[in-house]
């Protein structure tokens, strides 16, 4: 349930009377958990509801573990009744996923392409996922240059063909 429809069909417009009843209609529970996260201001200087907002929804919003992904990957093994093939194949879908020591530098290159405005970030669901690789730059093997496998959407793509006459 998402707390905008109340919001809007009550009427009230006032950040902050917004943040109060947004605490008080997440319950108690929540509100302990509110009062003890670091809190930011908004860009009025003010802790309001856009803010109160963005710090619940970080807050909530699932988090990736690395660990147990490196757990996972380093303690894959075949199956019992698993072909060689479907285990191989198993293994190109754990070796796809980016690799561990590089996700940080992704997390920076994709930040700052954001802030270049050359990408946009996607919070919805969407129709179109393709896979990123990640190649190490020749002079600066710190960096890392971001490719977008296109093979996928290159498929769908509908061309336009001359009329037959």
């Amino acid at each position: 349930m998402t707390f905008a429809p109340t919001s809007q069909a009550t009427n009230i417009t006032d950040p902050n009377r917004k943040k109060a009843l947004l605490l008080h209609y997440a319950g108690e529970a929540v509100h302990d958990i509110f009062d003890a996260l670091p809190t930011t201001a908004d860009e009025n200087g003010t802790d309001s509801y856009g803010s109160t907002r963005d710090v619940l929804t970080s807050h909530f919003s699932p988090k990736r573990n690395l660990q147990f992904e490196v757990y996972t990957f380093q303690s894959a093994h075949q199956e019992n009744g698993e072909t060689l093939d479907q285990f191989a194949t198993r293994l190109r879908i754990f070796a796809k996923r980016i690799p561990f020591h590089t996700r940080k530098a992704l997390e920076k290159e994709l930040h700052s392409l954001q802030e270049q405005d050359i990408i946009e970030p996607v919070t919805g669901p969407t129709p179109w996922v393709s896979p990123v690789v990640c190649v190490p730059k020749p002079k600066d093997l710190t960096a890392i240059r971001v490719c977008v496998d296109m093979r996928r959407v290159n498929t769908a793509i509908q061309r336009e063909t001359p009329l037959q006459q």
